[in-house]
């Protein structure tokens, strides 16, 4: 049985964010570069600090729709948060992200009513490390336990996919390290120690 997209062939894949004002690929700077995009090795900061001048004023969704339709284009693709943990939505689970840049506007809210204004189809893209992810046992586990404490080799990939898991039910905290930094024993035992504090003090008395 055949589906619309085994025909469609010709469609458009949008994939940039705030690091695109340094002319760098999504992510892949903060860990070296690879063999297709070697920008060589940038800092976390580095890479980062685009984020707070973000405002891409030339942005024109319907304008690019347009064009897509005039190609013969029937679908597009929209990265919606890459690894590097920027988000082009507004979203309440991290103020990473296009809300509380200069732009402020959801871009992907944008780029999805413009593309469907033309008649072609749109799809999103979130790249994640662990598929399927374990969101029912992680909720069960919630039940159980007062905090949790999310390690990553990264910047906080897995971070809002934990705490929607979890429905808000308990605090989660985050410790991470970049550029291919292994997170040593002492310093999630010393994450956890603070994480541990933080839900102290937070409980009344």
């Amino acid at each position: 049985m055949s589906t619309w997209f085994d025909t469609a062939r010709f469609g458009m894949f949008i994939h940039w964010g705030h690091s695109s004002q340094q002319g760098v690929e999504l992510s892949w700077p903060m860990v070296g570069g690879n063999a297709a995009l070697p920008d060589g090795d940038m800092t976390v900061a580095a890479y980062q600090s685009s984020a707070a001048t973000f405002n891409p004023a030339q942005w024109d969704p319907a304008g690019l729709a347009r064009t897509a339709k005039s190609l013969g284009m029937q679908y597009a693709v929209f990265t919606t948060k890459h690894h590097d943990g920027y988000a082009m939505f507004h979203t309440k689970t991290s103020d990473f992200g296009v809300e509380h840049s200069p732009y402020g506007r959801d871009i992907v809210r944008e780029f999805v009513e413009a593309f469907r204004a033309e008649g072609l189809r749109v799809g999103l893209l979130r790249p994640q490390t662990l598929y399927p992810f374990p969101e029912h046992r992680i909720s069960e586990l919630a039940d159980n336990v007062e905090g949790c404490l999310v390690v990553e080799m990264n910047a906080g990939q897995m971070l809002e996919d934990v705490r929607l898991a979890v429905g808000g039910q308990i605090p989660v905290s985050f410790f991470g390290r970049m550029g291919g930094m292994v997170p040593m024993p002492d310093e999630i035992l010393d994450a956890i120690e603070d994480s541990y504090e933080k839900l102290i003090e937070r409980k009344p008395v």
